[in-house]
């Protein structure tokens, strides 16, 4: 359940700070009065005060989020590029391998308890 609430908590921060948002909030005479999210806060005196200023917030990420691109130089590869495929070759035997089973399997009833406990997917 933590890990669900934490995900959607997650997921709100991205979405808000992508979108972006707006936070105003009011000063009179130095000490804050209001703070409104998405709209300018109100003032507290009828008229317009000296003491009395707003300050708004914009939240967002100037980030596009695209993949940036890179360039490969692919003048010292012919260098290296034998020895890769020497190691390949090297690392594919084509002579039959001998399998050897170190421990016995596990008795029959336990193979079906584990066989039930598995998951199958295809």
């Amino acid at each position: 359940m933590l890990k669900k609430l934490s995900h959607i908590i997650l997921a709100l921060l991205v979405l808000v700070t992508t979108v972006g948002m707006t936070v105003s909030a009011h000063y009179c005479g130095g000490e804050l009065k209001s703070v409104q999210l998405f709209q300018a806060s109100a003032s507290c005196c009828g008229a317009a005060c000296d003491s009395c200023h707003n300050e708004i917030i914009k939240v967002k990420i100037e980030d596009d989020f695209s993949i940036s691109t890179f360039t490969v130089d692919f003048t010292a590869y012919p260098i290296a590029l034998p020895a890769l495929i020497q190691l390949f070759q090297d690392s594919i035997n084509t002579e039959e391998v001998e399998q050897i089973a170190y421990c016995k399997p596990p008795p029959l009833k336990i193979q079906r308890v584990l066989s039930d406990l598995q998951v199958y997917r295809l």
